[in-house]
């Protein structure tokens, strides 16, 4: 909203200058005599007459300059080349060394939080156990166990 009340002032200062100026202008244009009239227009005449010259001027100077810079890239059309491929070149190991760095952070970083965070303990599955406690565990005939470890000794005392 105080952006609005700034334009709106601002807006109002400019249209209460123009219209001072113009006032101004028309009591002294009847107050004055017919010779301060014509050099008054002589005058302001001589000044848009400057005005003009020098916007001609600056203009035909900045198409001289905008000629000059292309026919410099003209002329070392492969040094603004090489310079392009220099740039781009720059810009790609920047990407690269960011990148680097934000990897390198990252490393350095995950230790130190895995280090911090408690161990979480994984809560089973309620499906699972049930299926654990329906299925009746297999019976293991120790001496079978025995005779296998008793063959494997021998094998390897050979």
């Amino acid at each position: 909203m105080d952006l609005k009340k700034a334009t709106d002032e601002l807006t109002t200062k400019a249209v209460f200058a123009a219209a001072k100026d113009k006032a101004e202008r028309a009591l002294e244009d009847a107050l004055s005599t017919d010779e301060e009239r014509a050099t008054r227009k002589a005058v302001e005449e001589a000044a848009a007459k400057k005005k003009r010259t020098k916007l001609l001027v600056m203009g035909a100077v900045g198409l001289l300059l905008v000629l000059g810079a292309i026919g410099l890239v003209i002329h070392y059309w492969h040094w603004f080349l090489l310079a392009g491929l220099l740039g781009a070149a720059a810009l790609y190991a920047r990407h690269r060394w960011q990148k680097s760095r934000a990897e390198r952070k990252v490393r350095v970083e995950a230790p130190a939080k895995a280090a911090s965070e408690e161990p979480r303990v994984a809560k089973p599955v309620p499906r699972v156990e049930a299926a654990r406690k329906a299925t009746p565990a297999p019976a293991v005939d120790e001496a079978s166990v025995e005779e296998e470890l008793a063959a494997l000794k021998a094998k390897l005392d050979k």
